[in-house]
């Protein structure tokens, strides 16, 4: 049964002010890097570089054909594909615009990883097809996984330092927003003490100092009531 549409975590949305269009891409690059990162993490801990356990290798069995292997596929992929996992927990992650993949920065750290996967998959299938597989193929495809698995460490600490610099934006855009609150709050202040001034200023010195800042003031002609 096809499943629900699913919502992407970088939807347009026009006329947003700067600073909502601004978190809305760091979230959507966070939402990639995030994909990014358990395609890594799975090809690492299903990698054959060393006999698997058996429960390891059973798992491997059945996420194995649930990875991605092209750019699309990528895109397209959510963590909803491992609803019912009571055994595993799983990062929540979403679909991508393509447009979103290529303004991330993120895109050739994708292709490794995509590259890490067709590479682990050829060897698995490798082993199953013959137990005298040529070691030194073997080994050049371990070597080269290795070396995706690597790049994608390195492309997930670029990813940690941006975030970095944009929280650091943030904060200073909040500041400058609390210090403009601040004069504001003063200048109406400043204001409203000036206008209690030339009130009390035009008032009888005998009523002058009992004016209250809440009091109404009283409509001229209107009898006193005894």
């Amino acid at each position: 049964m096809k499943s629900a549409r699913q919502p992407t975590a970088d939807a347009p949305d026009t006329g947003l002010k700067p600073s909502v269009a601004f978190k809305n891409q760091a979230i959507a690059r966070e939402n990639i890097s995030t994909k990014l990162k358990v395609l890594g993490d799975l090809c690492k801990r299903f990698s054959v570089t060393s006999p698997l356990p058996a429960s390891v290798a059973a798992l491997r069995e059945r996420v194995l054909p649930l990875l991605p292997r092209t750019l699309r596929q990528f895109n397209h992929w959510t963590s909803d594909a491992f609803q019912g996992w009571d055994d595993t927990e799983w990062p929540v992650f979403k679909r991508n615009a393509n447009h979103t993949l290529r303004v991330s920065g993120l895109r050739d750290d994708v292709v490794s990883g995509l590259s890490a996967v067709g590479l682990l998959e050829a060897d698995v299938k490798g082993i199953k097809a013959s137990a005298a597989i040529d070691r030194a193929a073997a080994l050049r495809r371990k070597v080269e996984l290795a070396n995706r698995l690597r790049a994608i460490a390195e492309s997930e600490l670029k990813a940690m330092m941006r975030n970095a610099r944009d929280l650091k934006g943030q904060v200073q855009s909040l500041q400058a927003r609390i210090a403009a609150i601040e004069r504001e709050t003063a200048a109406a202040l400043s204001s409203r003490d000036a206008v209690i001034s030339e009130l009390r200023a035009s008032m009888p010195k005998s009523s002058a100092g009992k004016v209250s800042v809440l009091a109404p003031v009283k409509q001229r002609g209107r009898k006193r009531l005894t």
